[in-house]
Protein backbone atom coordinates (compact mmCIF):
# COMPACT_ATOMS: atom_id res chain seq x y z
CA UNK A 1 0.00 0.00 0.00
CA UNK A 2 1.24 3.47 -0.83
CA UNK A 3 2.19 5.87 1.92
CA UNK A 4 -0.32 8.48 0.82
CA UNK A 5 -3.71 7.80 2.29
CA UNK A 6 -2.40 5.87 5.29
CA UNK A 7 -3.45 8.76 7.50
CA UNK A 8 -7.05 8.79 6.34
CA UNK A 9 -8.21 5.20 6.03
CA UNK A 10 -11.72 6.03 7.22
CA UNK A 11 -14.16 8.85 6.69
CA UNK A 12 -13.28 12.05 8.50
CA UNK A 13 -15.31 13.21 11.49
CA UNK A 14 -15.85 16.84 12.38
CA UNK A 15 -18.78 16.61 14.79
CA UNK A 16 -20.03 14.66 17.78
CA UNK A 17 -18.55 16.87 20.49
CA UNK A 18 -21.68 19.06 20.61
CA UNK A 19 -19.30 22.08 20.44
CA UNK A 20 -17.77 21.32 23.87
CA UNK A 21 -14.02 20.69 24.27
CA UNK A 22 -12.81 17.92 26.56
CA UNK A 23 -13.05 18.95 30.21
CA UNK A 24 -10.83 17.94 33.08
CA UNK A 25 -13.02 15.41 34.92
CA UNK A 26 -15.11 14.03 32.09
CA UNK A 27 -13.08 10.88 31.56
CA UNK A 28 -13.19 9.96 35.24
CA UNK A 29 -16.93 10.61 35.39
CA UNK A 30 -17.44 8.46 32.31
CA UNK A 31 -15.46 5.64 33.88
CA UNK A 32 -17.47 5.79 37.09
CA UNK A 33 -20.72 5.62 35.13
CA UNK A 34 -19.68 2.90 32.71
CA UNK A 35 -17.86 0.57 35.10
CA UNK A 36 -17.29 -2.83 33.52
CA UNK A 37 -19.56 -1.88 30.65
CA UNK A 38 -22.86 -0.14 29.96
CA UNK A 39 -25.24 0.46 27.05
CA UNK A 40 -24.14 3.36 24.87
CA UNK A 41 -27.58 4.91 25.33
CA UNK A 42 -26.58 5.63 28.92
CA UNK A 43 -25.20 8.99 27.77
CA UNK A 44 -28.53 9.91 26.19
CA UNK A 45 -30.91 8.89 28.96
CA UNK A 46 -33.04 11.33 30.91
CA UNK A 47 -31.08 10.69 34.10
CA UNK A 48 -27.81 12.10 32.73
CA UNK A 49 -28.26 15.26 34.80
CA UNK A 50 -28.19 13.31 38.05
CA UNK A 51 -25.64 10.80 36.75
CA UNK A 52 -23.07 13.20 35.32
CA UNK A 53 -24.14 16.59 36.62
CA UNK A 54 -24.46 17.94 33.08
CA UNK A 55 -27.16 18.42 30.46
CA UNK A 56 -27.91 15.94 27.69
CA UNK A 57 -25.77 17.73 25.10
CA UNK A 58 -22.77 17.70 27.42
CA UNK A 59 -23.38 14.05 28.23
CA UNK A 60 -23.29 13.26 24.51
CA UNK A 61 -20.03 15.22 24.32
CA UNK A 62 -18.64 13.20 27.23
CA UNK A 63 -19.34 9.99 25.31
CA UNK A 64 -17.64 11.39 22.21
CA UNK A 65 -14.48 12.40 24.10
CA UNK A 66 -14.40 9.15 26.07
CA UNK A 67 -14.18 7.21 22.81
CA UNK A 68 -11.89 9.73 21.11
CA UNK A 69 -9.43 9.61 24.01
CA UNK A 70 -8.71 5.93 23.46
CA UNK A 71 -9.62 5.17 27.08
CA UNK A 72 -12.98 3.69 26.08
CA UNK A 73 -14.27 1.50 23.29
CA UNK A 74 -17.73 0.83 21.88
CA UNK A 75 -18.88 -2.51 20.46
CA UNK A 76 -22.38 -3.84 19.85
CA UNK A 77 -23.88 -0.71 21.40
CA UNK A 78 -21.93 -1.29 24.60
CA UNK A 79 -19.29 1.09 25.88
CA UNK A 80 -16.56 0.12 28.31
CA UNK A 81 -13.11 1.22 29.37
CA UNK A 82 -10.15 -0.20 27.49
CA UNK A 83 -7.48 -2.01 29.45
CA UNK A 84 -5.42 1.17 29.37
CA UNK A 85 -8.38 3.31 30.41
CA UNK A 86 -9.18 1.08 33.37
CA UNK A 87 -5.53 1.01 34.44
CA UNK A 88 -5.48 4.81 34.56
CA UNK A 89 -8.99 5.77 35.66
CA UNK A 90 -9.92 3.18 38.30
CA UNK A 91 -9.83 4.44 41.89
CA UNK A 92 -6.54 2.60 42.42
CA UNK A 93 -5.32 3.37 38.95
CA UNK A 94 -2.23 5.24 37.84
CA UNK A 95 -3.93 8.64 37.58
CA UNK A 96 -7.72 8.50 38.07
CA UNK A 97 -8.20 12.28 38.17
CA UNK A 98 -5.70 13.06 35.41
CA UNK A 99 -3.45 15.06 37.68
CA UNK A 100 -0.23 13.99 35.95
CA UNK A 101 0.89 15.73 32.73
CA UNK A 102 1.95 12.34 31.35
CA UNK A 103 -1.70 11.22 31.27
CA UNK A 104 -2.77 14.37 29.46
CA UNK A 105 0.00 13.82 26.92
CA UNK A 106 -1.35 10.32 26.38
CA UNK A 107 -4.82 11.69 25.65
CA UNK A 108 -3.37 14.28 23.28
CA UNK A 109 -1.33 11.67 21.46
CA UNK A 110 -4.41 9.57 20.79
CA UNK A 111 -6.45 12.53 19.55
CA UNK A 112 -3.61 13.74 17.31
CA UNK A 113 -2.70 10.33 15.90
CA UNK A 114 -6.09 8.82 15.06
CA UNK A 115 -8.14 10.85 12.57
CA UNK A 116 -11.20 8.59 12.78
CA UNK A 117 -12.94 10.79 15.37
CA UNK A 118 -10.76 13.91 15.62
CA UNK A 119 -9.84 14.69 12.04
CA UNK A 120 -9.24 18.39 12.64
CA UNK A 121 -6.85 17.72 15.52
CA UNK A 122 -5.00 15.13 13.46
CA UNK A 123 -4.74 17.47 10.48
CA UNK A 124 -3.58 20.44 12.55
CA UNK A 125 -0.75 18.58 14.27
CA UNK A 126 0.34 16.33 11.40
CA UNK A 127 -0.35 18.14 8.14
CA UNK A 128 -0.05 21.90 8.69
CA UNK A 129 3.46 22.91 7.71
CA UNK A 130 3.46 26.45 9.08
CA UNK A 131 3.98 27.41 12.72
CA UNK A 132 1.41 30.22 12.57
CA UNK A 133 -2.11 29.77 11.22
CA UNK A 134 -5.46 31.49 11.27
CA UNK A 135 -8.80 29.68 11.73
CA UNK A 136 -10.17 30.65 8.32
CA UNK A 137 -7.10 29.27 6.58
CA UNK A 138 -7.36 26.02 8.54
CA UNK A 139 -11.02 25.75 7.56
CA UNK A 140 -10.10 26.25 3.90
CA UNK A 141 -7.49 23.49 4.17
CA UNK A 142 -10.03 21.15 5.72
CA UNK A 143 -12.54 21.96 2.98
CA UNK A 144 -9.91 20.97 0.42
CA UNK A 145 -9.29 17.72 2.31
CA UNK A 146 -13.02 16.96 2.45
CA UNK A 147 -13.37 17.60 -1.29
CA UNK A 148 -10.33 15.47 -2.18
CA UNK A 149 -11.64 12.53 -0.13
CA UNK A 150 -15.24 12.82 -1.28
CA UNK A 151 -16.48 13.37 2.27
CA UNK A 152 -19.44 15.51 3.28
CA UNK A 153 -18.93 18.43 5.63
CA UNK A 154 -20.12 22.01 5.34
CA UNK A 155 -18.01 25.05 6.08
CA UNK A 156 -20.21 25.71 9.11
CA UNK A 157 -19.48 22.25 10.51
CA UNK A 158 -15.75 22.72 9.98
CA UNK A 159 -15.85 26.19 11.52
CA UNK A 160 -17.44 24.81 14.69
CA UNK A 161 -14.92 21.96 14.82
CA UNK A 162 -11.97 24.35 14.48
CA UNK A 163 -13.44 26.50 17.26
CA UNK A 164 -13.66 23.47 19.54
CA UNK A 165 -10.09 22.51 18.64
CA UNK A 166 -8.85 25.97 19.63
CA UNK A 167 -10.94 26.20 22.79
CA UNK A 168 -9.56 22.83 23.81
CA UNK A 169 -5.87 23.66 23.32
CA UNK A 170 -5.46 27.42 23.81
CA UNK A 171 -4.97 28.86 27.28
CA UNK A 172 -6.53 32.10 28.46
CA UNK A 173 -7.98 34.85 26.35
CA UNK A 174 -11.52 35.07 25.02
CA UNK A 175 -11.52 31.46 23.88
CA UNK A 176 -11.86 30.18 27.41
CA UNK A 177 -15.22 31.27 28.73
CA UNK A 178 -17.62 29.63 31.14
CA UNK A 179 -18.75 27.17 28.47
CA UNK A 180 -15.18 25.93 28.03
CA UNK A 181 -14.14 25.71 31.69
CA UNK A 182 -11.27 23.43 32.63
CA UNK A 183 -10.19 22.28 29.15
CA UNK A 184 -7.95 19.30 29.78
CA UNK A 185 -5.55 19.74 26.86
CA UNK A 186 -4.84 23.45 27.33
CA UNK A 187 -2.44 22.68 30.17
CA UNK A 188 0.01 21.19 27.65
CA UNK A 189 0.54 24.64 26.11
CA UNK A 190 0.80 23.32 22.55
CA UNK A 191 -1.12 26.14 20.83
CA UNK A 192 -1.30 29.83 21.76
CA UNK A 193 -2.52 33.11 20.37
CA UNK A 194 0.23 34.50 18.15
CA UNK A 195 -0.75 38.09 17.43
CA UNK A 196 -3.71 40.37 16.92
CA UNK A 197 -6.04 39.48 14.12
CA UNK A 198 -6.96 35.99 15.25
CA UNK A 199 -3.72 34.17 14.46
CA UNK A 200 -2.41 31.24 16.45
CA UNK A 201 0.84 29.34 16.60
CA UNK A 202 2.12 25.93 17.59
CA UNK A 203 4.53 26.09 20.50
CA UNK A 204 7.68 24.29 19.41
CA UNK A 205 10.65 23.39 21.57
CA UNK A 206 11.42 21.18 24.58
CA UNK A 207 8.48 19.53 26.36
CA UNK A 208 9.73 18.84 29.89
CA UNK A 209 6.38 17.43 31.03
CA UNK A 210 6.40 14.76 28.32
CA UNK A 211 7.55 11.62 30.13
CA UNK A 212 9.99 9.32 28.36
CA UNK A 213 7.66 6.38 28.91
CA UNK A 214 4.77 8.08 27.13
CA UNK A 215 7.01 8.99 24.19
CA UNK A 216 8.30 5.42 23.93
CA UNK A 217 4.77 4.00 24.18
CA UNK A 218 3.49 6.29 21.41
CA UNK A 219 6.52 5.59 19.21
CA UNK A 220 6.09 1.84 19.49
CA UNK A 221 2.42 1.99 18.50
CA UNK A 222 3.23 4.39 15.65
CA UNK A 223 5.86 2.02 14.24
CA UNK A 224 3.61 -0.99 14.72
CA UNK A 225 0.82 0.74 12.81
CA UNK A 226 3.16 1.59 9.95
CA UNK A 227 4.35 -2.00 9.77
CA UNK A 228 0.75 -3.19 9.76
CA UNK A 229 0.04 -1.08 6.67
CA UNK A 230 3.19 -2.24 4.95
CA UNK A 231 5.08 1.04 5.14
CA UNK A 232 8.59 0.20 3.85
CA UNK A 233 10.20 3.01 5.85
CA UNK A 234 9.11 1.74 9.27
Amino acid sequence: MKREGLEYQTRGQFAGHETFPLRLLWLKKSFEAVGEGAPSRLFREQRVISLFGVGRNMAASMRYWALASGFFVENDRQIKATELGAAILSDRGFDPYLEQPATVWLVHWHLASTPEMTTTTYYAFNTLTTIEFDPSGLIDDLLDLVASKGWRATRGTLKRDVEVFLRGYVRGGDLLNEDAAEPLLAELGLVREARLGGWYEFVRGPKPTLADGIFAYALEIFLATRRLWGDPDS
